[in-house]
């Protein structure tokens, strides 16, 4: 009877430890799933932020072939000129300033920065789309020198 006793407190401690390795293995998979979610969320919005820089990059490419020497004087200046294109797609120049808030798409600032060259032979154009989420603020950047065209 005693010896019965003693197996019955081995097996109590086995479905413990049992017990304890499977909660360990759920809680493991269920926090893997957690950042699987979050990464697959924020490379869906860097995509999409990646989408609008290179839509106004574009756009103001167009504007530089279009009419170079309003571009030049009058768009850009050598203290820069911000704008905030904060609609898709791109059909005009907005009015100059920073955004004040995320507009485009719901969560998304997008702003663009020309800075003309002191001899006025290029122009520095940065775009910037930047958004907030539960990590912080991110943002993505493209810089191109623009210059005459030939």
């Amino acid at each position: 009877m005693r010896k019965n006793l003693l197996n019955s407190g081995q097996s109590l401690i086995e479905l413990l430890v049992a017990l304890t390795l499977i909660m360990l293995v759920v809680v493991a998979v269920v926090g893997l799933a957690a950042v699987s979610i979050k990464t697959s969320y924020f490379a869906k919005r860097e995509t999409a932020a990646k989408r609008y820089v290179e839509e106004a990059m574009e756009w103001l490419r167009e504007q530089k072939k279009s009419d170079w020497t309003d571009f030049l004087f009058t768009k850009s200046t050598t203290t820069s000129q911000t704008y905030c294109f904060n609609l898709s797609p791109v059909t005009s120049w907005p009015v100059v300033g920073s955004c004040s808030g995320a507009t485009l798409g719901g969560i998304y600032k997008r702003e663009a920065t020309l800075l003309r060259s002191s001899d006025n032979k290029n122009v520095t154009v940065t775009v910037v789309v930047s958004w907030s989420d539960s990590s912080g603020t991110h943002d993505t950047k493209l810089v191109s020198v623009f210059t005459a065209p030939n």
